[in-house]
């Protein structure tokens, strides 16, 4: 509905819940059929293909053959999917091949179930462990959730200590002890939250580090090259 409001976009929603390896046949019955150029060229038409996670496994890869083929015979319009956010934590590498900008919100309870069942985790000790040391909140993201989830592998348990799981939690996802680019991170995180999304622009970014470490545009954008490598 919000995209409909625009006037410059023409949305169409399509369920990949019966794929079964025909894209077409399923665009066809949920695509209106009056052509996008006929309402002139700044219409741009999106498609949204929603219950990805409902795609059998094997049918993946024939979904990404066909979308390409799609893509190729639509050329100017976008596309944009959606799932369970379980599903797209453990797909994430798959899914990133074929997108040029994600979004994942806070995972649930399921999502985190699904998860843990995908990787053969113990959800009920994960539970414990982040009763245990307060990090319910941060088991929600998709990222650090598969880091705990490597080391309660590993040592069957989470370190000691809340500080000691962040410590380690950081350093499974390749995030210095200290310096500049930890602060930098922090701050990247306080812009996250107070945003209340989980993307920035490159430029929101750079003016989020600049505040929060008291440092020129120029150096932000240089420490945000280096926090991205």
């Amino acid at each position: 509905e919000q995209l409909a409001a625009v006037g410059t976009c023409d949305p169409v929603l399509v369920s990949l819940r019966t794929f079964d390896g025909n894209l077409s046949a399923i665009v066809d019955g949920a695509a209106p059929t009056n052509d996008v150029e006929e309402a002139g060229s700044e219409l741009v038409r999106w498609y949204l293909f929603d219950d990805l996670d409902r795609v059998a496994r094997a049918y993946i890869p024939r979904l990404n053959v066909e979308l390409e083929r799609f893509a190729e015979k639509t050329p100017g319009c976008r596309f944009a999917f959606f799932a369970r956010q379980g599903y797209a934590t453990i797909h994430l590498a798959t899914l990133l091949e074929r997108v040029s900008r994600y979004h994942l919100l806070g995972l649930s309870r399921d999502d985190i179930q699904l998860v843990c069942d995908a990787n053969g985790s113990d959800s009920n000790l994960l539970e414990d462990e982040l009763q245990r040391l307060g990090l319910d909140l941060e088991a929600t993201n998709p990222t650090i959730l598969m880091a705990m989830l490597r080391y309660i592998r590993r040592n069957n348990r989470l370190p000691q200590t809340r500080s000691e799981a962040i410590h380690v939690i950081l350093e499974d996802l390749g995030v210095p002890g200290t310096g500049r680019m930890r602060e930098a991170l922090q701050a990247l995180g306080l812009a996250f939250e107070l945003a209340s999304h989980n993307h920035l622009t490159p430029a929101e970014a750079e003016l989020a580090i600049a505040t929060g470490l008291d440092i020129s545009l120029s150096g932000a954008e240089e420490l945000l090259r280096e926090t991205s490598r």
